[in-house]
Order: C-alpha cells, then structure tokens, then sequence
C-alpha cells in the first residue's frame, strides 16, 4: 500500500541470504587456525578396513559433489574474487593459502557436513581444524594467497539488524496520519523522505 514498503523488500532478502551463509559457515568458526600439514604428520593407518554402510554412502556423496564440481574445481582462481572453502597457514611464510573451494551452488545443495568432508578430501594439504570460510583470494607469485572475509559479515549482519529495525520503526511514523498530512501539505515527510539501507550503513566504520 505504501510505496516506502517496498523498498525495504529486496535488501530484507540480500541479507537473509548473507545471514544463512554466514550462519551455516560461521558453526565452526570458533576452532583455532587452519594449519597445513604433509600426510606424512598423520597417523593414518595403511590396514584394510571394511567400510560400514554409513561410510560407503558418504563416500557416494563426495563422489556425487565431485562431479558436479570438477570443472569448477581445475579452472584458474580469479585474483579479487571471493571463494567459498578452506584455507591453510603456510608456516615459514605465514600466508593464508587456498586449500579447496567450492560454487555457491553446491554450498547450498547439500548439507554442511558433507560439504566439508568433500573440502577436506580434495584440499592440496592435510589440514587440521577444518573450518571452512569466505575467502578472497589474492595472487602472489603463482600462489592463490587468501584473506579471510567470513568475520566482516557477522559485523555487516549486527549492524544490518539495527539498521533494519530503524527503517520498519520510520515506515510505521510515515503511515500516521500526521507525517501524511506534512507530506500533503509540504511535499515530503519531515524527514526528507529519508530512509535507512544497506548503502552507507557501514559508514562509520574505521579502517
């Protein structure tokens, strides 16, 4: 009915889906850092084991995840771009590395665990503490070098709840009959016809 509604309706969406990733990705956040280590560091054993039926239908998934990710999997990281997957602390550089990612699309398919199961056995390194988070991937000499970015989400959705809530409150003053007589008389509300959004809302933050 009011045309102000709609305007909240599309950035509402925009960050119930930043929300869900972030929620889904940020279970396992709290683990200490990614470290990269050879194979040769774990203590695997080499004996036959018989798999259980558990085991062979999460194996049957992983290979399901991998065929619709192989293409995605061997083309060429794009430096600047934003990935979906695990990261590594290569020791004698200090550099977080890309591990393994994997598309949005898949991310969403199945669910988290299997997800970091497939991550895990296709990432270049053994890694422990597997968390897997939003990374932004910067080339450095032939390395895909990352920076974590899964931490200034959850800033963005503090933030965005307030800013949200500010937005409905001013919406339910513009349907009083009082701000709709000082726009029938003045041309706009008293507040200019301003309305809290995503754009600026991070503003006053410092670098």
């Amino acid at each position: 009915m009011y045309e102000y509604e709609e305007l909240i309706e599309n950035e509402e969406e925009y960050m119930e889906n930043i929300s869900e990733i972030t929620y889904t990705i940020s279970t396992m956040r709290d683990s200490p850092e990614t470290i990269i280590t050879s194979e040769s560091e774990t203590n695997s054993s080499d004996s036959d084991i018989s798999m259980t039926e558990s085991e062979i239908y999460v194996d049957n998934i992983i290979d399901e995840i991998y065929e619709l990710e192989e293409d995605f999997m061997d083309e060429e990281k794009e430096d600047g771009k934003y990935y979906i997957g695990l990261s590594g602390l290569e020791n004698h550089s200090l550099d977080f590395l890309l591990m393994t990612a994997v598309s949005p699309t898949t991310f969403y398919k199945y669910p988290y665990y299997f997800i970091l199961k497939y991550l895990d056995e296709f990432s270049l390194f053994v890694i422990k503490n597997l968390v897997i988070d939003i990374l932004k991937v910067i080339k450095n000499r032939q390395r895909n070098c990352v920076i974590i970015k899964t931490f200034w989400l959850k800033i963005i959705q503090r933030k965005w709840k307030k800013v949200f809530a500010e937005k409905k409150q001013l919406i339910e003053k513009m349907k009083s009959h009082k701000w709709l007589r000082y726009r029938e008389i003045y041309g706009n509300f008293p507040n200019d016809n301003y309305i809290p959004s995503l754009r600026g809302m991070l503003s006053n933050l410092k670098n």
